[in-house]
């Protein structure tokens, strides 16, 4: 399964999600970029990611991976289910 959208519509995913701050413009160019290094194709008005670009995204996803584990850890209601419980220690002076 593939998933392609046009720019106007992942620029305005991107915005909304906040996942950028950058203007429409800024954004229009970076997708530029991506063209010109081959990881997304623009065909028939729909934005994808070519093969070199798949390969990137699942490198760039695969070192990401453990830290988004430890986050949604970390917002979970049950993390001190993950840790040993801490030991307290009365100690005189």
């Amino acid at each position: 399964m593939a998933v392609s959208m046009n720019k106007a519509a992942f620029i305005e995913l991107a915005r909304k999600a906040q996942i950028t701050a950058k203007k429409e413009r800024a954004l229009y160019k970076n997708l530029e970029a991506l063209e010109d290094l081959k990881l997304i194709s623009y065909d028939n008005k729909n934005l994808a990611l070519t093969k070199k670009g798949q390969r990137v995204f699942e490198r760039i996803r695969d070192d990401l991976l453990p830290y988004i584990n430890v986050k949604a850890v970390l917002d979970s209601d049950h993390v001190l289910n993950y840790t040993t419980r801490a030991q307290t220690i009365l100690k005189g002076e």
